[in-house]
């Protein structure tokens, strides 16, 4: 009888222990389901819910088993809102945390950063607002990874009022341009932002909504945005040009100003006689 006691008791630890075993890792070799969002998105124009978010980034996941690393997977957008689909299957590695990073750039290495020099349109405005979000822990689970994207760029949104001068039904603005600030500059995931290297260029802002005079309001606005390389401008250096007709209008910073990522700036201009 002692014996079949003892023989029980030993099954009964086995059992136990496979059980414990399960519980810890009941994710392993299961497959990933990666959610996307953007972070306060600010630096985007004409875009709402889903439509804000890009079609592909890439996500690097750093787990305990190096079979279950995954460095520069492309992920690219479903047509389940903000669902990603992995290029290659990912899995979890089963272990109780893992560091996950992602950009609409490639993560490995040094990589240049760049805003188009004409934005007048709402693709070349999105094509230079780059997305990233810094590595951080996550926890494996059946919900999958969340990646919360932040924005790399500044964005500026310009207010032109126009004097009573002025009544087209039309923008009578003919051109514009923002002078002073370099267009590239050299980004190091974990690192930041290197030097500014690149000269300063003319930058040509996206209209967004031009409203005509009225007799209760008569004087004509004309917003603007612009997406810009994070940086600091010289006093006197950063400038808004634009021109109704032959006439020619200029605006300068007159002290240095600092441009940093993800922030949102407005400059108001009244123009006329």
């Amino acid at each position: 009888m002692k014996n079949r006691f003892l023989a029980f008791v030993a099954l009964v630890i086995i059992l136990t222990s496979c059980t414990k075993e399960v519980i810890q890792q009941p994710l392993a070799g299961k497959p990933i389901k990666v959610v996307a969002d953007v972070v306060k998105p600010m630096t985007r124009a004409g875009y709402e819910g889903t439509s804000v978010l890009p079609e592909t980034f890439y996500l690097s996941l750093d787990q305990s088993n190096d079979k279950y690393d995954y460095i520069d997977m492309l992920m690219t957008k479903s047509l389940e809102n903000n669902i990603y689909t992995p290029a290659s299957q990912l899995l979890w590695a089963g272990s109780s945390d893992a560091m996950v990073t992602a950009a609409t750039f490639s993560l490995t290495g040094t990589q240049n950063l760049s805003v188009a020099t004409d934005q007048s349109t709402a693709d070349a405005l999105k094509g230079s607002d780059h997305l990233f979000m810094a590595a951080r822990s996550v926890t494996p689970s059946a919900e999958g990874i969340t990646v919360d994207f932040s924005h790399l760029m500044s964005k500026i949104l310009i207010t032109i009022v126009l004097s009573e001068e002025y009544e087209e039904e039309e923008n009578p603005i003919t051109s514009i341009v923002v002078k002073g600030t370099a267009p590239t500059r050299s980004y190091t995931a974990g690192r930041g932002w290197s030097d500014v290297s690149a000269t300063a260029v003319d930058i040509i802002p996206l209209e967004n909504v031009y409203t005509a005079p009225t007799s209760s309001q008569p004087q004509a606005t004309i917003e603007y945005e612009v997406l810009l390389v994070p940086q600091e401008v010289e006093a006197r250096g950063f400038v808004v040009s634009f021109s109704i007709g032959s006439r020619k209008f200029k605006w300068t910073a007159p002290t240095s100003i600092t441009l940093e990522s993800g922030c949102l700036y407005t400059l108001n201009i009244t123009a006329g006689k």
